[in-house]
């Protein structure tokens, strides 16, 4: 099976430091790898793009999120517990602070 790219506006997983338009390689539906690219996302042969915020989907299981809440601190604390690998992408929160919005959602990536 050919590894997946999924790419989006940023990628903040376990043990990495928070990248801007970088990409995860997915295989067997974990994270195989990370590409910085430095900020400067080309398109690639079957990249999936996706506008949000890409994080470990384990770590957003059972948060009780609430507006204004700092996204990056509480995943830090959650990455603390342990990861699965897979990915969900957090969509419609205030990307410029990483701020939790009532309309902000969580989806895991299949």
């Amino acid at each position: 099976m050919t590894p997946r790219k999924i790419a989006a506006n940023y990628l903040f997983l376990p043990g990495r430091p928070l990248l801007r338009a970088a990409y995860a390689v997915v295989e067997d539906g974990r994270v195989a790898g990370v590409v910085d690219t430095g900020g400067l996302l080309r398109e690639l042969p079957r990249m999936e793009f996706y506008g949000g915020l890409l994080v470990d989907a384990a770590a957003c299981d059972g948060v009780d999120w609430r507006p204004g809440d700092d996204i990056l601190a509480r995943l830090r604390e959650r990455y603390a517990c342990g990861v699965t690998g897979a990915l969900a992408l957090v969509e419609g929160a205030d990307l410029a602070r990483f701020r939790w919005l009532p309309s902000t959602r969580v989806t895991r990536l299949r």
